[in-house]
């Protein structure tokens, strides 16, 4: 009974940490997502959407802004070109719905699209945009008052 518990219990706890990998909704309230989708690592709009963003990491960190890389069969969090890849499609099949093989989207603190773009996003651009959100308004005159 013991022999076939343990490798039953290791396959379901190997599926449902893939399963949390992949799901975005515990970032709710917490953090926005910049989603950057490529069908290719290759894609060269993909690579220049990295470059764009790894220049910014203390106004990201700011405004509590993660990133998540993501192919048709891989995704990873964050910029840094080190960190490995994770195997998983959920995300690539939940977000991509242009007919583009590059795809930009920002997900709000409340879990929302705030933005889908084909095409690149500058950093100055997006961090313009969450600063004119309401909820970002808030999160600045909160820290004006410490």
């Amino acid at each position: 009974m013991i022999k076939t518990l343990i490798p039953s219990l290791l396959i379901m706890v190997s599926f449902s940490t893939f399963s949390f990998g992949q799901d975005l909704s515990t970032h709710r309230w917490e953090n926005r997502l910049l989603i950057i989708l490529s069908t290719s690592k290759d894609n060269p709009k993909y690579k220049q959407q990295i470059l764009e963003f790894e220049g910014s990491p203390m106004k990201m960190k700011e405004r509590k802004l993660l990133v998540y890389q993501v192919t048709p069969k891989a995704y990873r969090k964050g910029l840094d070109e080190h960190t490995g890849w994770s195997e998983g499609d959920a995300l690539f099949k939940k977000y991509k719905t242009e007919n583009s093989d590059f795809e930009v989207i920002l997900i709000g603190l409340d879990g929302g699209i705030k933005l889908r773009e084909t095409t690149l996003i500058t950093a100055e651009k997006l961090f313009a945009l969450i600063d004119s959100m309401p909820m970002r308004s808030s999160e600045l005159r909160k820290q004006g008052e410490k």
